[in-house]
């Protein structure tokens, strides 16, 4: 099983167009529309299954994906240039995760 992060930047308003918004209101449309595209899981599906792995997607489970969405727009918006604040935020002491980890900030070579 493989664990894969695909999502998280689609929920969590990551790309530079979400960064972008003016405000709460463009925000929460910017990722509700983003949220409508497919996002591809299939490819992935296939590819694994030619090496004999499952990969799983837990930032896209309804569950944590329902839960996730029903905080503010506000909450969600990235804080101080972080991207994922909210969610990193959580983490944060928690013991889960290393700090380095929490707070490491990702190459915006996709955007």
């Amino acid at each position: 099983i493989l664990f894969c992060g695909e999502g998280l930047d689609d929920i969590a308003g990551s790309q530079i167009f979400f960064k972008q918004a003016r405000g709460d209101a463009e925000y929460q449309e910017a990722v509700d529309n983003h949220l409508k595209r497919p996002i591809g899981r299939d490819v992935y599906d296939k590819i694994a299954s030619w090496f004999g792995i499952r990969i799983v997607f837990p930032f896209l489970d309804p569950l944590f994906t329902s839960h996730y969405l029903s905080y503010s727009s506000e909450e969600r918006m990235p804080r101080f240039g972080i991207e994922k604040y909210f969610l990193r935020s959580c983490f944060h002491h928690s013991g889960m995760l290393a700090e380095e980890v929490v707070w490491k900030r990702r190459e915006d070579w996709v955007d």
